[in-house]
Formats: structure tokens, C-alpha cells, sequence
């Protein structure tokens, strides 16, 4: 009984951060930042995104 006890606690963490990793991908595609980290040197452009570098 121990072992699914502790089995749910590290699920229940694990969904949190996984929601909170979720969340803060959607807040930042909502405010127009680039999720390909900004490195346009090495952009292929296969994202598609309209993001422009200030060089």
C-alpha cells in the first residue's frame, strides 16, 4: 500500500511540472517570443515562425 501511496505523490509532481512547463510554452507563444531559443544563424527556417533577429 506504501508503494502506490508514494507511486501517486511522484505522479502528482510529475504532472505539475509537466503543466507548468505547458503553461509557460503557452504564455510565450501568446506574447510572440520564439521557441526556437533565437539563434537565427543557425535557423533552417523549417518552424515557419515570423520572428525576426535584431542583429
Amino acid at each position: 500500500m506504501k508503494s502506490i501511496v508514494s507511486t501517486i505523490i511522484v505522479l502528482g509532481v510529475l504532472l505539475l511540472v509537466i503543466y507548468g512547463i505547458v503553461r509557460t510554452m503557452i504564455k510565450d507563444k501568446k506574447a510572440g517570443k520564439p521557441s526556437c531559443g533565437g539563434n537565427c544563424g543557425a535557423c533552417g527556417g523549417a518552424c515557419g515562425t515570423t520572428y525576426t533577429c535584431e542583429k
